[in-house]
């Protein structure tokens, strides 16, 4: 990257132009446009974006993205406040409730590679759109289910299409930011998910106490349901204000379609600045420019999904081969080892806190640890049990509590970052975390498993942002969105096969299940250690 210093000599004015590798600049003779802006004519991409400056507009679509996020977050942490009264009606063990769990994030991984491939063709709006709309027709769906059976599958389907929105969001929002602002907006907007678990439980401490039934035969519409339901309106509402949103200007810019890309960004200018469109100093894109790094007569190969395929298959061979094999292999470790913990006994949290709760009730004067509380027999449910098995309003403000922490968590990190040694944040996180989860074997009273679990998931979550901005730095430039892809595919696999491990195991044999999961964060943690010490600063 060389920066080339222009002087206007007739002017007596400088300007600094970013110029990448071959694709230069082409500056026309500055002519004074309207309003007094100086029209420069025919512009790169990035310069564009850079002139039309950041304002309103950012704003708006940078809260519309934050809240779409968020709406992803109450889909991703809902099985576990639904768990205790869903269970009563389908008569549902820990291994049913773990099952919920892995459905949805196996739903998220067969999903992948299949969203990305269709917003590079299709467009990033074309898909985060329809996405949400149908997350939120299956969150109502999932409401009203009649069995067990019904729900599993809703619950996978979900997965299946929240997984494109998940990821595509991050995509979409940075490229309507210029580079340099683009790392520090998305790490901001990652905060969206972490406020998601601070506020479903507080919806979850509203409307789970309602006492609410309504009967047609067998099947019952009550408080869980309705919790359900309510989750299904922010990805509604997500649905409706991206429709309201522009597409993106790089992906019409990488289809050549260079007038509409240039309607959007001059329309950015016109809100950030108050300005008339016409005003806007950009009137065509370098001809010059090379968009897309392809062959002469492939380019209408581009819009087809056995390109797209062919150059995925490229990105991920380039993956496994040296010199790339051991940052593959190091992303992939530690972010495997990381979600076993974070979405795997993680999302766990709120029903341990309850069935440790219910076991105190039952057997008042024992003393128990948390593992010893799963052993204290339930009581049969009878028919109002679908009403009465809801978290305590002391379990939801316990996880209200780990909420706000993981955000204040995540604020420190992003403080941290560019002062600390990037090796030293992951190494500390996961070994505090993976601590925490051993030391649960032994707490033997509500308050030491509240600090416990808010040491593991404010640990565990941080670690999560540190690991992402690091994945950034480590992978090729060129094949970054691959390698973090295929990172985080790994993730939600070891997600998923958390989830089915501890609902299978954790009744029958608890201790061995919390020192198995420990043991896997702290491999992370010692893992971490491997992580280049010099990497280049991220701005968050």
């Amino acid at each position: 990257m060389v920066l080339s210093y222009i002087k206007c000599f007739c002017c007596h004015q400088k300007y600094t132009w970013e110029v990448k590798g071959d694709v230069r600049i082409e500056v026309k003779e500055k002519v004074k446009g309207k309003d007094g802006v100086d029209d420069f004519g025919s512009l790169e991409y990035d310069t564009a974006i850079e002139l039309a400056g950041v304002g309103r507009f950012h704003h708006l679509i940078t809260f519309i993205c934050g809240f779409t996020l968020m709406s992803c977050g109450f889909d991703v942490n809902l099985g576990g406040y639904i768990a205790p009264t869903a269970s009563a009606v389908f008569d549902m063990n820990s291994e049913k409730i773990g099952l919920i769990h892995a459905v949805f994030l196996a739903g998220t991984i067969s999903s992948c590679f299949f969203w990305g491939a269709l917003a590079d063709t299709f467009g990033r709006k074309r898909i985060l759109v329809p996405g949400m709309f149908l997350d939120g027709v299956l969150l109502l769906l999932s409401s009203l289910s009649h069995n067990f059976s019904t729900f599993i599958v809703l619950r996978f389907l979900s997965g299946f299409i929240i997984g494109g929105p998940m990821s595509l969001i991050y995509t979409y929002l940075g490229e309507f930011y210029s580079e340099r602002k683009r790392a520090k907006v998305i790490c901001f907007v990652a905060l969206a998910m972490t406020l998601s678990t601070l506020i479903l439980p507080v919806v979850a401490m509203t409307v789970l106490p309602i006492k609410m039934s309504y009967k047609i035969d067998k099947w019952e519409f009550n408080s869980w349901r309705l919790l359900v339901a309510c989750m299904a309106v922010p990805s509604l509402l997500s649905a409706v204000l991206l429709s309201l949103m522009p597409e993106s200007p790089r992906f019409l810019f990488t289809k050549s379609l260079h007038e509409e890309c240039l309607h959007v960004i001059s329309k950015m200018f016109e809100m950030n600045t108050g300005k008339d469109r016409a005003s806007f100093p950009v009137k065509s894109f370098n001809s010059k420019q090379k968009v897309e790094l392809i062959g002469p007569g492939q380019k209408k190969l581009l819009s087809s999904i056995v390109y797209k395929i062919e150059i995925m298959w490229s990105q991920v061979s380039k993956l496994v081969k040296p010199p790339v094999l051991n940052t593959t292999v190091l992303c992939t470790t530690v972010i495997f080892t990381n979600m076993v913990g974070y979405c795997g006994l993680g999302i766990w949290i709120p029903e341990f806190f309850d069935r440790y709760e219910e076991a105190g009730k039952l057997a008042p004067n024992a003393t128990l640890t948390v593992c010893g509380a799963r052993t204290v027999p339930r009581p049969p449910d009878d028919e109002d049990s679908a009403d009465s098995k809801i978290f305590s309003q002391r379990t939801l403000l316990f996880n209200i509590i780990i909420g706000g922490l993981s955000i204040l968590g995540n604020l420190a990190s992003g403080f941290l970052a560019n002062r600390v040694d990037r090796r030293l944040m992951p190494v500390t996180l996961m070994l505090a975390s993976g601590g925490a989860v051993l030391y649960l074997i032994l707490v033997d009273s509500t308050m030491k498993l509240l600090a416990t679990a808010c040491l593991f998931y404010v640990m565990i979550g941080t670690a999560h942002a540190v690991y992402n901005s690091i994945m950034v730095d480590l992978f090729p430039p060129s094949i970054v969105g691959m390698g973090v892809c295929l990172a985080l595919l790994s993730g939600r696999f070891g997600a998923m096969m958390s989830n089915i491990i501890l609902g299978n195991l954790l009744d029958q044999h608890c201790q061995s299940t919390l020192i198995v999961t420990g043991s896997v964060v702290l491999v992370g943690a010692f893992a971490s250690l491997f992580i280049p010490k010099n990497l280049p600063h991220h701005n968050c």
